[in-house]
């Protein structure tokens, strides 16, 4: 049995759980909907980013895109050869993508659906 340690981060709608266990962590991340007080919420879950990669973000996408397709339509510079260098989802419903790079250092720049895009630092936002 795995342990699960569960944390709720006051004044902000985040829930942060956190396991050694990679079956448990795979389960934690296919959970789409909470439900409290017979109400069911809309749930994302994210993977914590280890200090050996990188983040960056594109903007100017179009809002409706699908992680497989911008993973498809993706092009990262040459130091990045093959498609497990990196990550991409959607920031929310807006035109913005958050870019996870299996690298110290995030690209200047990337070439997402043949437009070359700059690439900012990923600077999260303050919950």
């Amino acid at each position: 049995m795995s342990t699960l340690r569960v944390r709720i981060h006051q004044g902000s709608s985040i829930i942060i759980t956190s396991t050694f266990d990679f079956d448990t962590a795979n389960q934690v991340r296919q959970i789409d909907s909470l439900k409290l007080a017979f109400e069911a919420y809309v749930a994302a879950a994210y993977v914590a980013t280890p200090e050996s990669v990188s983040k960056g973000v594109i903007h100017g996408l179009n809002p409706n895109t699908s992680e497989t397709e911008l993973v498809d339509g993706l092009r990262a510079p040459f130091s990045l050869r093959t498609q497990e260098d990196f990550r991409a989802r959607m920031l929310g419903a807006n035109r913005t993508a958050v870019l996870t790079f299996n690298t110290r250092n995030a690209p200047l720049s990337v070439i997402c659906c043949g437009r070359e895009l700059p690439c900012y630092p990923f600077k999260p936002t303050k919950q």
